[in-house]
C-alpha cells in the first residue's frame, strides 16, 4: 500500500475562487473559476446547482452564508474506509455546517494544478533565500 500525502497548504496557490456564467447554445451553464496566484483559471463543474443554491441565499436576503472556500487536497477512501489516493476539489463549507465540492471540469486539471503548486513553491523558496 502506498503512503499518501495531502497538500495542507493547496489553497496558498489560490488568488480567488468565484463562480461564472457562461452562455452557451443550450442555455446558461455556470462554473467555479479558481484563480492561481499567475492569472491561470482552473475550471470546476457545477454539477449539483451550487450557483443557484447560493442564488436562493441572496434571493432570500442572506449574504453572509459562506464561512469558506478553498481549494483542497483531501483522501479518497474505499468502501472499507482505507486510504487509496487523493483529490483536489474545491471545497465550500456554509454556515449552517453543509459542505459542498466541486471537481475539476477537464481531467489534466490536477495536473496542471501539481505544476502550478511546484512552481508556487520554488518561486517562494528562491524568495526567501534573497
Amino acid at each position: 500500500m502506498e503512503n499518501f500525502k495531502i497538500r495542507e497548504d493547496l489553497n496558498s496557490i489560490v488568488s480567488d475562487i468565484k463562480f461564472k456564467s457562461n452562455k452557451t447554445n443550450y442555455g446558461i451553464r455556470n462554473v467555479c473559476n479558481v484563480i492561481l496566484f499567475n492569472d491561470k483559471v482552473i475550471e470546476f463543474r457545477d454539477t449539483d446547482n451550487l450557483y443557484e443554491l447560493f442564488q436562493s441565499y441572496v434571493d432570500i436576503g442572506e449574504t453572509d452564508f459562506i464561512k469558506s472556500k478553498e481549494l483542497v487536497e483531501e483522501y479518497k477512501k474505499n468502501a472499507e474506509g482505507e486510504i487509496e489516493g487523493t483529490y483536489i476539489c474545491v471545497k465550500y463549507t456554509l454556515k449552517d455546517g453543509s459542505v459542498y465540492r466541486l471537481f475539476a471540469t477537464k481531467f489534466n486539471s490536477n495536473k496542471m494544478i501539481d505544476n502550478y503548486y511546484k512552481f508556487y513553491k520554488q518561486q517562494k523558496k528562491s524568495e526567501n533565500k534573497k
